[in-house]
């Protein structure tokens, strides 16, 4: 029998768009909400800014949620992230 196991990092922003979505709001409107421009909210929501105290304390205004929160799923994103490049570094050089 075949296991096999799919690596997946999940960025605060992949939650946020959930959240976006499920409550009808657009980018613009949530980066206006939030005081940022377009492109700062599109590089958050694809996990391409690191999501800092700042932002975390924004998100945690805008969706009651708590900046420390965010903070850790960031930390965790990020650990995860380093941890799947590094398994699949080993992987290149054990085939």
């Amino acid at each position: 029998m075949d296991k096999s196991t799919n690596a997946v990092a999940y960025a605060p922003g992949y939650y946020i768009r959930d959240i976006l979505t499920t409550l009808n709001i657009s980018y613009n409107d949530f980066a206006q909400k939030m005081d940022m421009n377009l492109d700062e909210v599109t590089q958050l929501i694809l996990g391409e800014c690191e999501l800092n105290e700042e932002i975390a304390k924004k998100l945690e205004a805008f969706f009651h949620v708590e900046a420390s929160r965010w903070l850790t799923l960031e930390k965790q994103y990020r650990m995860t992230k380093e941890m799947i490049s590094f398994l699949f570094s080993l992987l290149k050089y054990a085939l």
